[in-house]
């Protein structure tokens, strides 16, 4: 069985000129191991106060003490790293309901480019997808995955694939999911670049829709 978790970061601000969502995430077959190596890694590198707490990616003590840690288990474990991003000016109408921005049709639209066309399965038969959990607008979560089945059922009628959504806080892998999200967030606005992802497996799309 194949694992993927996926997180999402977006600067949406109206002010800046570089708007814009991003899904990232990772596959594995072997999540419990990388749930004990962050583990160990938070247990060792973390000050006793936040040993037990959720860390994002947007607090420095990702920088200062974990980024290197989880790029290490992803290199171990040869872990696949996904990225698929969309500037908010490229975007057709579409894309707008009652001159709204439609996050969720986005949202879907760029889990089915990355699920459907830009993750090879091959050898698989089970596919679990783990989504980090987010109020939507417009398309409701049941929707969104039922969407995801039946499309992913029309092009892969010999795979199973199950999808849920969950909270950063209960699911250990969507918080390694969210520093993914964290890195190239920092990359895509350049806020941070000082670290090196020589020699993962990682896959970017970008302005595909």
């Amino acid at each position: 069985m194949l694992y993927l978790y996926f997180d999402e970061a977006y600067n949406l601000q109206p002010e800046s000129e570089n708007q814009f969502l991003l899904i990232g995430g990772f596959a594995t077959k072997y999540p419990e191991l990388l749930i004990k190596h962050f583990q160990r890694i938070k247990r060792y590198t973390l000050p006793k106060q936040w040993k037990p707490k959720e860390i994002k990616s947007s607090n420095r003590l990702f920088d200062k003490k974990l980024k290197r840690g989880v790029i290490k288990i992803f290199r171990q474990f040869r872990s696949h790293l996904f990225i698929i991003s969309q500037d908010k000016d490229t975007l057709s109408y579409n894309y707008f309901t009652r001159h709204k921005f439609n996050y969720d049709k986005l949202y879907l639209d760029l889990l089915k480019r990355l699920l459907l066309y830009e993750i090879m399965f091959q050898g698989e038969t089970e596919i679990t997808v783990m989504l980090d959990n987010f109020t939507p607008q417009f398309i409701p979560k049941e929707d969104m995955k039922k969407t995801l089945q039946t499309e992913f059922n029309k092009i892969c009628p010999d795979m199973s694939l199950e999808i849920d959504f969950g909270h950063s806080h209960q699911v250990t892998l969507l918080q390694v999911a969210d520093f993914v999200c964290g890195i190239f967030y920092k990359i895509k606005t350049q806020t941070n670049t000082e670290f090196s992802l020589n020699d993962l497996s990682i896959k970017i799309i970008h302005n595909m829709l």
